[in-house]
């Protein structure tokens, strides 16, 4: 007998991967920004990760001002925002003080900043590069390489997505160019390793790409569970799934070509952000565009690959990267899940992870290398 919609809604809704952040008061997933809070709030109260819900309120979810001290501790240092001590009281609920929080951080993000150094290191180290995630800042990067051997100078940049006149950047090759420019500012065309999570892993492994065919020596490239190829993290197709997945699919492509309509007439200057809110969607936009149009080219160096478990890890344990990188692949697991990996839990074991990858491409410069 043929399922019905709902009966199929239902059936995917009770996915394993799906079921995690599942909102129980409206039916549906909770957002970027609320999945980030709930990863901060379930273990402050205590709770399991798949049991909050964009409805969940602190003080009926046994919250205690001594826990809603904690709560915003962590807050500010996750996410670099300072809320007052009564926020709680007046946005009791995760939906609104993921609100609130959204509305914070995005009068800072996407400013153009430089990189900021976050250790110096020893001298004759080769110098880490970090890029952040999609629509990320420094401040999981600076949690995580406080973890890090002092030995190993790190440098670390935001999730870029403009240019200093205020046009999306809509190309990793855009996003990647912007900042080598910064990293030789800094460290000029001395030798380097690239590392980034997620989306910037992609970002990082083009700079690597681009700054090799110029000459300038990549000792290596370290990526925090980036796929090289698109879909490789999707569920199988199954018969079950497929009216689903051409619904979702229909729904993707007609945001998806609206998006690019806004972003081109962007690029062209013919309308600027009107505000903080407006330039951050921009942003988003331009570097969700940027993941989708990019398809990684040949590196002719080293590799060093952070996974956590995954339907990609499954499928193939490189994420891809295997036809293109003709030097070694390091493959290292750590514990957690794709968004949490620089998050305050796991970042000791992420970091353990990094250290010795890290002390060993950084500490590579200063022999002889027998690789051409």
């Amino acid at each position: 007998m043929v399922s019905s919609g709902r009966e199929l809604e239902a059936a995917e809704q009770a996915e394993p991967a799906q079921r995690a952040f599942q909102s129980k008061a409206f039916g549906r997933e909770l957002d970027g920004i609320e999945r980030d809070v709930a990863m901060v709030w379930a273990p402050v109260l205590g709770r399991e990760l798949a049991s909050i819900t964009a409805t969940d309120d602190f003080v009926d979810s046994g919250g205690t001002p001594e826990l809603a001290a904690e709560l915003l501790a962590r807050i500010e240092e996750e996410f670099g925002a300072r809320m007052p001590p009564d926020q709680l009281s007046r946005t009791p609920t995760l939906g609104g003080l993921a609100a609130t929080l959204k509305a914070m951080v995005r009068l800072t993000f996407g400013q153009l900043d430089p990189p900021v150094r976050l250790a110096t290191g020893e001298a004759g180290r080769a110098t880490v590069f970090c890029v952040a995630a999609m629509g990320g800042t420094v401040l999981p990067w600076q949690r995580t390489v406080s973890y890090l051997d002092p030995r190993i100078p790190v440098l670390a940049a935001e999730s870029v997505g403009m240019d200093r006149h205020g046009r999306p950047l809509a190309r990793v090759e855009e996003i990647a160019d912007h900042l080598i420019t910064q990293l030789r500012v800094l460290v000029g065309d001395g030798p380097v390793v690239l590392c980034g999570h997620s989306f910037g892993g992609r970002v990082a492994y083009e700079m690597a790409r681009r700054l090799t065919d110029v000459g300038q020596r990549v000792v290596g490239v370290v990526l925090l569970d980036t796929i090289a190829v698109r879909g490789l993290d999707r569920e199988p197709l199954t018969l079950r799934r497929l009216p689903a997945i051409v619904r979702s699919r229909v729904r993707t492509e007609r945001k998806g070509l609206k998006a690019r309509i806004g972003l081109r007439a962007r690029r062209l200057g013919l309308f600027l952000p009107k505000d903080p809110e407006h330039r951050v969607r921009w942003i988003i936009q331009a570097q969700r565009i940027a993941w989708r149009r990019h398809r990684p080219g040949p590196f002719g160096g080293d590799m060093a690959l952070l996974t956590v478990d995954s339907d990609a890890l499954r499928r193939d344990q490189w994420l891809g990267w295997r036809p293109l990188v003709a030097g070694e692949i390091e493959l290292r697991a750590v514990p957690g899940e794709h968004r949490s990996m620089l998050s305050r839990e796991s970042a000791p074991s992420t970091a353990a992870a990094l250290d010795g990858c890290l002390l060993r491409m950084t500490q590579a410069v200063a022999e002889p290398s027998g690789r051409a």
